[in-house]
């Protein structure tokens, strides 16, 4: 099966034209890479890529892409040049797994043609790819997902059919191939009486209320754990003075406040390491901008001096972090941090379906016959918006595809650059999914010495070269300022930075 997608034009308000506008590769929107370097090296590669794929479809489908189209990631690629950042201020509904990073990395895909997300557990990034996903089908936007495999492909068509909305969704891999209609269909049956008179708008405004709710929440979190990991920081750097010394700092010094006293030390140490002892003028300056009027103070050791310094600087922030330590946890106690969090997906998950009901059954609406009778749900059929395949079966249908509004790569650090410059070719923006676990491997055949003379023949920059770039590292080369958003998946149940932070 080939990939086709309808993309509608934004903001258009004829329904009829927004049915029939397709973003096709048409050659007033294509540039000429003829003369590229890198593209003839791809090109290049594309001839030999039967060593590696006995039906030649490697070949076939990057042989096809005889000008590139200047909207697609691809172009960027190839030119070295990065896209203007394009701010996307719609709300996002975000239902898995709702955290800071997770919100950070939905709004970056969507203010950036080029992303990257980093995670180092799979359920975060699956969370960050549905969330990517169901955004983008909300606001008419297609997108696709891609997978190394049609087993990983699957996982998400699973976890959507967990929350009643799989339906969304083409499934193309090497053994499925489902149309969606009837499921779209008997869906909009089942939930007519669920969604026909629900206030979506108002919803979503309370929901943008839970959201900046929880995002206080989580903000307040992340300064509770480092408040106590700072707190275990200065109990560790607590030290204890000579045996033999009985000196305790003076009464100017002990009323003095943290910063003050961290001050003091800093001046007095460069003092001593200069002159190696305090001049009669310093001890003046000191006594008239700190208060130190006991002289003989400065004839203790440096190093004890120093100790007591440093000790009391800890014990007065100890005590500073207490009082926000306590503060910040009665805040905290006020809510039951895992309801609020059910509570958001609840509600995300069902405005969600509220909005693909509208959407979907308004479509149904304007496609209706005139003489059907008794309001029967008709035929809501029309090319899909959101595709998961795996790497293999979008090589094989790729042929002829549009341009996705969005594309998702999964484990983009193990996928090679020519199957990466074939997806790329396909997106207007790309969001490339970085597991911190997984390396690149290089292909399978790398010992075969015909990749070596390619690269040498057409010498293009390293970021290009086949054997020792995965998609990932090749675009971080070429756009080092690309967007980066590490995810972090805190361990709730406890406020204990170790475990918040293991």
């Amino acid at each position: 099966m080939d990939i086709k997608n309808d993309i509608p034009q934004e903001e258009n308000k004829d329904k009829a034209e927004t049915e029939e506008v397709l973003i096709s590769c048409e050659k007033e929107d294509n540039e000429n890479f003829n003369d590229n370097i890198a593209f003839k090296y791809l090109k290049e590669l594309s001839s030999h890529m039967e060593l590696e794929n006995e039906d030649g479809e490697v070949k076939s489908s990057f042989q096809f892409i005889e000008e590139v189209d200047h909207n697609s990631v691809l172009a960027n690629y190839l030119n070295k040049k990065a896209a203007e950042k394009e701010e996307d201020h719609n709300f996002k509904i975000i239902p898995f797994g709702f955290n800071l990073s997770q919100k950070e990395a939905v709004q970056s895909a969507f203010d950036n043609k080029i992303s990257i997300i980093e995670g180092s557990s799979v359920s975060s990034s699956t969370d960050a790819i549905l969330n990517i996903v169901l955004n983008a089908v909300i606001n008419d936007k297609t997108v696709a997902i891609i997978s190394e495999s049609d087993f990983f492909a699957l996982k998400f068509v699973e976890i959507l059919n967990q929350v009643d909305m799989d339906f969304i969704v083409d499934n193309i891999t090497d053994n499925e191939n489902d149309s969606n209609k009837d499921k779209i269909n008997q869906w909009l049956s089942l939930k007519r009486n669920e969604f026909e008179k629900r206030n979506l708008p108002k919803e979503r405004g309370e929901l943008k209320d839970i959201q900046n709710t929880l995002g206080e929440i989580f903000e307040n979190e992340n300064k509770l754990s480092v408040m106590q990991m700072e707190k275990a920081n200065l109990l560790n750097e607590i030290s204890i003075p000579d045996s033999g010394s009985r000196m305790i700092l003076p009464a100017s010094i002990l009323s003095q406040s943290a910063e003050k006293i961290m001050l003091f030390l800093e001046e007095y140490t460069m003092l001593i390491k200069k002159d190696k002892y305090i001049k009669f003028l310093n001890k003046i300056r000191f006594l008239f901008k700190y208060g130190i009027s006991e002289f003989g103070f400065y004839n203790n050791k440096f190093e004890n001096i120093k100790k007591l310094l440093i000790n009391r600087y800890n014990y007065l922030k100890i005590t500073e972090l207490d009082i926000e330590i306590e503060s910040l946890k009665n805040k905290l106690d006020r809510y039951l941090i895992e309801d609020e969090i059910r509570y958001h997906k609840e509600n995300s998950l069902s405005i969600l379906r509220g909005i693909l009901y509208e959407k979907y059954s308004k479509r149904k609406d304007d496609e209706i016959l005139e003489n059907e009778e008794d309001n029967n749900v008709g035929d809501t059929s029309k090319k899909v918006q959101a595709v998961i395949t795996s790497i293999n079966s979008f090589k094989k249908s790729m042929k002829g595809c549009k341009l996705f509004d969005y594309v998702i790569i999964d484990e983009a650090e193990r996928l090679d650059i020519f199957s990466g410059a074939l997806i790329l070719s396909c997106a207007r923006n790309i969001v490339l999914i970085s597991d911190t676990n997984q390396a690149f491997d290089g292909p399978y055949d790398k010992e075969n010495n015909i990749w070596n003379e390619v690269y040498k023949e057409y010498s293009p920059d390293e970021a290009y070269n086949y054997l020792n770039n995965s998609l990932l590292s090749s675009i971080t080369k070429i756009f080092p300022d690309t967007p980066r958003t590490v995810l972090v998946k805190k361990y709730r149940g406890s406020r204990n930075p170790v475990n918040l932070y293991n």
